[in-house]
């Protein structure tokens, strides 16, 4: 059995919200494959945000946006903006994860949800998992 384990984690982000149809923001939204299933699931908007420039070239719709910026600085993002922070497979490459944790807590609205869940890459003595040319071939920062 195949599983798509990132439209499995976006329903499951979605059955624990309790508004109809919520603003939800997705960090790390890549190519936007993960925004599609916000809008068919009855999202009023969503906001894909990611660091890559080819963020949302997959996946258009009219309540879609997508943000080239990073998590740990979500400054073109209103306080309290979202009533769903869905981040799937994201912190494992983020090299400040306390600071993009504090920016997912203040655009989510009170009585919203983050959520998380990432890759257990924790042990690397780096942190996250992205190669850093400075740090030397094959290295983690």
């Amino acid at each position: 059995m195949n599983v798509d384990y990132n439209r499995h984690n976006a329903a499951s982000a979605w059955k624990h919200l309790t508004i109809r149809h919520p603003d939800v923001l997705v960090v790390g939204a890549n190519t936007g494959n993960d925004c599609s299933y916000f809008v068919e699931f009855g999202a009023k908007a969503v906001l894909g945000l990611d660091v890559i420039e080819e963020v949302g070239s997959e996946f258009t719709h009219p309540k879609v946006k997508y943000l080239c910026e990073s998590a740990e600085d979500m400054r073109s993002i209103a306080d309290e903006s979202f009533d769903l922070v869905y981040c799937y497979a994201t912190m494992e490459h983020v090299p400040n994860v306390e600071a993009a944790f504090s920016e997912m807590a203040r655009v989510v609205r009170k009585g919203g949800i983050i959520y998380s869940l990432a890759s257990p890459l924790w042990q690397s003595p780096g942190g996250h998992h992205m190669v850093s040319s400075s740090n030397g071939p094959g290295s983690t920062l």
